[in-house]
């Protein structure tokens, strides 16, 4: 629930124990009423909403509306009857109320080697639709220098809040030690928000990505060794080595 507290300069009244006593709120794009709950006889009103659900949202804080009673009469008197003034000094500033504001959970592939041309996934999950705009990316740290996993828009789904984002393994991509992730999506001017317009929160809790090793280095020949010079004759074999600059395996046995 969200409270609020109205101070007066003196002690008040609720006239006739009014239960329709409310200030009117706008939450994202849902009206919602805060109703009176205590403080006749104070110089303090609280009034409470009833208690919030997923359809209450807004990352931009909410509209405060005067206080009202029923059929817009005054229903707060002073302790000798006097009808109390109902409008704000200043207008009640509610930018900085922020509900239900989502944000992300986000997993990685599995541990492995991704060698050259492999794709490793960071998969956000925001739990609820989205709407994303431009190329959203995840930094990602690896022993040869910096890459970016990327927004994936066909791998995604919005409609059920999954976002993924891909980084493939180019040449000379390295890492022996695993990965290291950013713990934030970076919009590069493109947004994410929710379906009333609302920005997501684009920051998370860290990704174990320890077990992702890349290999993105493709052997390369080091040296190339002939036999000696040299007469041979028939039966003799001439071997050649091929030396290169890290240790290989024949695929397939072949």
């Amino acid at each position: 629930t969200l409270a609020f507290s109205v101070k007066f300069d003196q002690a008040v009244n609720v006239a006739n124990g009014n239960d329709n006593l409310t200030i009117p709120l706008t939450i994202g794009s849902t009206a919602l009423n805060a109703a009176y709950v205590r403080g006749s006889g104070t110089d303090t009103l609280v009034f409470e909403t009833p208690a919030l659900n997923s359809s209450h949202f807004t990352s931009t804080g909410i509209s405060i509306g005067q206080i009202t009673g029923t059929n817009n009469t005054v229903t707060i008197q002073d302790l000798n009857g006097n009808n109390g003034t109902l409008s704000y000094p200043t207008p009640p500033d509610g930018s900085g109320v922020v509900i239900n504001r989502i944000g992300p959970n986000v997993t990685a592939s599995a541990d492995d080697t991704y060698i050259l041309g492999e794709s490793v996934n960071l998969t956000a999950n925001f739990g609820r639709p989205v709407q994303v705009t431009g190329t959203p990316t995840i930094a990602l740290t690896l022993d040869s220098g910096p890459e970016n996993a990327t927004y994936d828009p066909i791998a995604s789904n919005v409609a059920n809040g999954t976002l993924v984002f891909r980084y493939r393994v180019g040449v000379d991509d390295e890492d022996i030690d695993g990965i290291a992730a950013a713990t934030t999506i970076t919009l590069n001017g493109g947004s994410i928000t929710d379906a009333f317009g609302n920005q997501a929160i684009t920051s998370f809790a860290p990704v174990n990505t320890l077990g992702i090793n890349v290999d993105g280095d493709v052997p390369d020949i080091a040296n190339f060794t002939t036999p000696a010079a040299g007469v041979y004759s028939s039966g003799q074999t001439l071997a050649f080595s091929v030396k290169f600059d890290q240790a290989v395996n024949v695929a397939n046995g072949n």
